[in-house]
């Protein structure tokens, strides 16, 4: 039986990459990778529209519920079920973009070291992709409209917001996009002759989104963190891939078309948050390793996440975690940029002197420092023979904020896992705020060290903590009495089991 659509309304946008995006694909073009991107017919980078309409089905039903998620993008349950009345289009990528490619490596948790056969890299779109959008959804006759129109309003004001991402490795800094305001809205009336020829001479009407009606949700229930801060010794993460004249040089990500600058990326971050929060976790257990079965190991799981290998080895019986950790950790990219160009020109410089030029004139031309090192021989104490080497030392590069999301919706009746999960995380920071956490390369010689200068602490649907704050040097005391003793409690109850 065909469906009575009285209208559809039609959207068209353009979504820009505030972080970098990987959408996975069998075949993108590079041997090399081992995740390569996807490309349609054409051997064109695209964003599948089962990608896109997966995203906006998952932030649907966390936030309208199961029944509202079925209704307006269907359901197969044995012979019960109904068509989606979204359609997505898949969205094409501007032309231009310069696909990157990112090494990364297992860390073991307790030695803060690589973990062996565990190297892998990562094809990604830079910052900045612009991915054409357009969805369109159809309104059925004999149902309330205004259900249909409320979820998509709460649709686009959370692309307008950045809180839908897309792709790969979305809690390690990838896939946040941003729909930009220009975008337009269409309505097409079917249920009228008027509107059906006006449809068909393309004039359709015009809409805002303000005056489309507001939904009943749940509403988010998140923290936002942002931190303030500044490097106090040389800082950088090192490519996989060293120069001709330098041998060590730092990671670099595009932010446009023209212009690269350094970068940190989330799922480095997010490493060393990771490490610390296992030491504290350890600590406070009083186990060599982690106990899987120990509550505050349940919190950490639920907070980081846990690889599936290791959710398939645990013991059934147990509180299993499994699926992607609640706190997501964007990308960090330096202030100062400077033109591909040039930076190519310093990566292929045969000589000291030809890298050296290519930043004469920039505003990192005293900030990028080349560093010659020499190996020492562990036995006798000097030089190893052949093993003088040079890298590149940034100093005194600003950098952007921190920026974490911690996400409760998975916990949205569960208040003391939240306090559990923000205690913490708290505790990381507040670690990271004594100078106990390096990051980036280098740590243990010398580089990576960091200083806080502020952090802000913005709740959303969180009914523990109504208020945000805004921590000078990242002091978690200037939080309010009641609120550490609550978080105090909950991270008590949670050591004790």
């Amino acid at each position: 039986m065909s469906r009575n659509v009285s209208m559809i309304y039609t959207v068209v946008g353009i979504l820009t990459a505030k972080t970098p995006i990987h959408m996975g694909g069998l075949d993108g073009g590079n041997p090399d990778s081992d995740m390569p991107l996807a490309v349609d017919g054409q051997g064109r980078y695209y964003v599948p529209g089962t990608s896109l309409a997966g995203a906006l089905r998952q932030w649907t039903e966390v936030n309208l519920g199961t029944v509202v998620v079925q209704s307006l993008w269907g359901f197969q349950e044995g012979k019960e079920g109904n068509a989606s009345l979204f359609a997505v289009e898949d969205g094409t990528i501007s032309e231009g973009v310069l696909p990157e490619v990112r090494d990364g490596v297992g860390i073991d948790k307790k030695t803060g070291t690589a973990r062996r056969r565990i190297k892998y890299s990562t094809t990604i779109l830079p910052r900045g992709t612009q991915i054409e959008f357009q969805c369109s959804l159809s309104v059925i006759h004999d149902k309330d409209k205004s259900d249909a129109e409320g979820a998509l309003r709460l649709l686009l004001e959370a692309l307008l917001d950045g809180r839908i991402r897309l792709g790969a490795q979305r809690t390690r800094g990838m896939g946040k996009v941003v729909l930009k305001k220009c975008f337009s809205i269409t309505r097409s009336s079917l249920n009228t002759r008027q509107g059906i020829i006006d449809h068909l001479r393309g004039l359709d009407e015009n809409v805002n989104v303000e005056s489309l009606p507001i939904s009943q949700c749940s509403g988010s229930h998140r923290m936002e963190v942002v931190i303030h801060w500044h490097p106090t010794e040389p800082l950088m993460v090192k490519s996989g891939v060293d120069g001709i004249a330098v041998d060590g040089l730092p990671l670099v990500g595009g932010i446009d078309g023209d212009h690269v600058t350094l970068v940190m990326p989330g799922s480095s971050i997010k490493g060393v948050l990771s490490s610390r929060a296992s030491l504290i976790v350890r600590t406070v257990t009083g186990q060599e390793s982690e106990d899987k079965s120990s509550k505050a190991s349940i919190v950490l799981e639920r907070l980081f996440g846990v690889s599936r290998a290791t959710a398939v080895s645990k013991d059934a019986s147990k509180d299993a975690v499994e699926g992607m950790g609640m706190l997501a950790v964007d990308d960090c990219y330096a202030t100062d940029s400077f033109e591909r160009c040039m930076w190519k020109k310093f990566t292929t410089a045969l000589d000291d002197k030809e890298a050296k030029q290519a930043f004469a004139g920039t505003p990192v031309e005293d900030k990028m420092r080349e560093v010659y090192h020499v190996a020492i021989d562990r036995w006798t104490g000097g030089a190893s023979d052949q093993k003088l080497f040079n890298q590149i030392e940034p100093q005194g590069i600003a950098w952007e904020p921190i920026s974490l999301s911690l996400d409760f919706s998975r916990l949205e009746d569960q208040l003391d896992s939240q306090k559990e999960m923000m205690a913490l995380l708290l505790l990381v920071l507040r670690d990271m705020a004594s100078g106990r956490l390096q990051l980036g390369f280098g740590t243990n010689r010398g580089m990576g060290s960091v200083a806080i200068d502020h952090i802000i602490l913005t709740p959303s649907g969180i009914s523990w903590m109504k208020e945000g704050a805004d921590l000078n040097q990242g002091d978690i005391a200037a939080l309010p009495p009641a609120l550490i003793k609550n978080l105090q409690q909950a991270w008590q109850a949670t050591i004790a089991n």
